[in-house]
């Protein structure tokens, strides 16, 4: 790590030192005075997202030049009417404060002149642009105010021509309502845009659903979304809404195109009701498995509805069975050979289950059953495993089972829920084959013993006002509050926490507690009100190991990025989603032999830079779709400084990112 880049995390950890430090220096604090300009509100408005800025140009993130969040506190400037002269000392009091904090805390490693010629450059640069763009903005604003009156009678005209389509329109400018026709205004349920301002706090959040890019989209990632639907979606999605114009909720075919500028979208909706109808009827039509003759997924679960509405609880389960391996073995063989041998395993499954049965996913099974008998599925298992002797497949493929018994409240999605979650479980085992449900039953019930403890403890500290420290993580960076308890109830806990922790928090997410003695304790959030501030936790559980264990910075990567992950000489697929200087959490769909302690190998590219990477399978967790492989890596002084530099460069923008979601 460049000694420049030491500076540079140095800074960011005393970023509230500094802005403070700034923002009362002489100049700064009367200017913001004298023109009614609240100082905490320009702070995270603007000085943060300055600050950070600032940094990522000395760490080389960023290039030194046009920059939205200097250009966006140029035009708050304007309209404040803040002058040319007052501007340049509000910013060069920045460069005054942290070389002062610098040198007073700093000596020892500020005292090269090149470091701090390097650092001055920065401001100076940015200083320069940043008059500059004031200086143009300046002009460009008075020659708009012409442009303005000749606009206003071309939008009425516009108005009148879009008012007349039943499609319904609009154009979303600035993250503000630019344009919108009747059919808009009736469908949201408001009369105009200023209504539309006080219901939504964004044009966009009157849709409720989408059907693609769900995570940017329930994170209000609004520009995000709308350009990963422009390329990569051909521009158009579905989304759900509470139509007004018809008192219901509608589905409707979203259609999005970008006018030259980064955030100026024109939208377009159009009903898709009676074309999803036809393609339900088609589907509907097709309920059969085409290669093993079976029921497949969707006929499978109306099989089990109606016998859910009809058996009494605890009277039915459903067996699923995995044939493990089977990937690698279709992979390795003639495509007929895996065909016939899932053909030959559906005649088993058939023989003793008739129609009660269907291929539910590639290498997946599932049966309808009145029985709860582990020794009648070990036939089943036996039968199998008589077929793959036959075959010289028996050891590379096995057979695994789950019993899943149908309890109160239960449904046809909860009862495969837990199905592929204990199917993960067993294949973490290399010693079992059958697995039922009783061991999920029993750790809710030990979890509802910690949790009743836990609460009671809870309640105790509120009577003693005393505050819990609690983590949350945003893309791995742990972000802590001492937090008062606002109220606890037989299974809930209410609680204040940090404004930063409250912005990034959403539904399920999950908290830690931490406790003056192990275990800590995993809380997911129920409820998050960020304009009340506070959160609502549920669903409390203890943990012996836990994020809050961690010696090293984690942080999430953008995207996971594809890895080659080496075992035996063997190649596996893998995506590696969030890394620190010393482990990688790694995305798995199959885990084959793979066990704890096992050494493995991945090649993988961060920072533009290719390295190969060694290390020790540390844990390996089983998720209901996937794995989540965290490997401790064997670090050398070439991949600790990849890493190292990787993981800085990460956390700045995560930071940045997070301080944005505040504004």
């Amino acid at each position: 790590m460049s000694e420049l880049q030491a500076i540079t995390i140095w800074l960011l950890e005393r970023q509230d030192i500094i802005v403070n430090t700034w923002l009362n220096q002489g100049g700064v604090k009367q200017y913001l005075a004298a023109h009614k300009i609240n100082s905490d509100k320009f702070a995270t408005k603007f000085a943060y997202p300055i600050f950070l800025y600032n940094l990522e140009v000395m760490n080389i993130v960023t290039r030194s030049e046009t920059c939205p969040i200097m250009n966006q506190f140029i035009k708050y400037m304007i309209q404040k009417k803040i002058n040319s002269q007052e501007i340049f000392i509000i910013c060069s009091k920045l460069r005054v404060t942290i070389i002062e904090y610098l040198h007073k805390n700093y000596p020892h490693h500020f005292d090269r002149a090149e470091i701090v010629m390097k650092i001055t450059d920065v401001f100076d640069n940015n200083l320069a642009g940043v008059l500059g763009y004031f200086d143009a903005q300046t002009l460009e604003n008075k020659l708009q105010n012409k442009e303005n009156i000749d606009a206003t009678q071309y939008s009425k005209k516009l108005q009148i021509m879009l008012d007349a389509q039943k499609n319904i329109f609009f154009q979303v400018h600035n993250n503000k309502l630019f344009l919108g026709n009747q059919a808009f205004f009736l469908a949201a349920g408001v009369r105009d845009a200023k209504e539309l301002e006080k219901h939504f706090f964004h044009p966009l959040d009157f849709i409720e659903a989408t059907t693609v890019f769900e995570e940017l989209f329930k994170r209000k990632k609004y520009v995000q979304w709308l350009m990963k639907i422009i390329r990569d979606n051909h521009g158009e999605c579905e989304v759900k809404f509470f139509n007004h114009m018809l008192n219901q909720r509608s589905m409707m075919m979203m259609y999005v195109r970008q006018i030259d500028e980064a955030d100026h979208f024109v939208f377009t909706l159009e009903d898709i009701f009676a074309e999803k109808n036809e393609i339900k009827k088609i589907n509907a039509l097709s309920s059969i498995d085409p290669l093993t003759d079976l029921a497949n997924l969707t006929k499978f679960k109306e099989m089990l509805e109606k016998q859910i509405d009809t058996q009494p609880q605890d009277e039915l389960s459903i067996l699923m069975i995995d044939i493990d391996g089977f990937k690698i073995f279709n992979d390795t063989h003639d495509t007929k050979s895996g065909e016939k041998l899932l053909q030959n395993i559906s005649d088993i499954l058939k023989d003793t289950y008739s129609n009660n049965v269907a291929r539910i996913d590639f290498e997946r099974f599932a049966m309808i059953s009145q029985e709860k008998n582990v020794n009648n599925t070990q036939d089943i298992i036996d039968k199998i495993n008589k077929l793959l002797e036959e075959n010289n497949s028996q050891n590379k493929i096995k057979p695994l089972a789950a019993i899943v018994v149908h309890r109160k409240n239960d449904t046809v999605e909860l009862m495969l829920a837990r199905g592929d979650i204990l199917l993960n479980q067993v294949k973490l085992d290399p010693l079992e084959t059958i697995i039922d449900d009783t061991v999920i039953i029993q750790q809710e019930a030990i979890r509802l013993e910690e949790e009743k403890k836990f609460l009671f403890t809870m309640q105790r500290n509120k009577e003693e006002k005393k505050t819990i420290q609690v983590t949350n993580y945003y893309l791995e960076i742990g972000i802590k509050s001492d937090a008062t308890i606002l109220s606890v109830t037989e299974d809930k806990m209410s609680i204040t926490m940090k404004k930063i922790a409250l912005s990034s928090l959403y539904q399920n997410d999950a908290i830690y507690i931490k406790m003056p003695q192990k275990p800590d304790y995993k809380a997911l959030v129920y409820k998050v009100d960020k304009f009340e501030g506070y959160a609502v936790l549920h669903f409390f559980q203890a943990v012996e190991l836990s994020p809050l264990d961690r010696n090293h910075v984690h942080v999430k990567l953008p995207q996971p990025i594809e890895a080659s992950f080496y075992f035996n000489k063997k190649k596996m697929d893998a995506k590696i989603q969030s890394v620190s200087i010393r482990t990688f959490e790694i995305v798995m769909q199959d885990i084959y032999a793979l066990k704890t302690e096992c050494e493995v190998s991945i090649t993988a590219t961060l920072n533009e830079k290719k390295a190969s990477y060694s290390g020790k399978i540390f844990k390996i967790i089983s998720l209901v779709d996937r794995f989540i492989v965290i490997v401790h890596l064997d670090v050398n002084a070439l991949t600790e400084e990849i890493l190292s530099r990787y993981v800085s460069v990460r956390q700045l923008e995560i930071i940045k990112d997070l301080q944005k979601n505040i504004l």
